[in-house]
């Protein structure tokens, strides 16, 4: 399911807002404007070098409203 689905934009907004102050990415993101999508999440949470390959580890380690769902 597409994280758009899940979390349509307002609710993600909320969520994010909710779990700001655990999360220094998220706080910068809600902060400067960056958009609230998983891609720039994991590009700033990785200073633009992304694990590759990407892992279980790593897809755990994402806030619930970026993370994909299993399958």
């Amino acid at each position: 399911m597409p994280i758009e689905d899940k979390y349509p934009a307002q609710r993600l907004w909320k969520e994010c807002q909710r779990l700001r102050e655990h999360d220094a990415v998220l706080k910068d993101m809600l902060d400067t404007g960056i958009p609230l999508t998983r891609e720039h999440y994991i590009e700033l949470a990785y200073a633009g070098d992304p694990p590759d390959p990407w892992t279980d580890e790593h897809e755990e380690e994402l806030p619930e409203p970026f993370k994909r769902d299993p399958g």
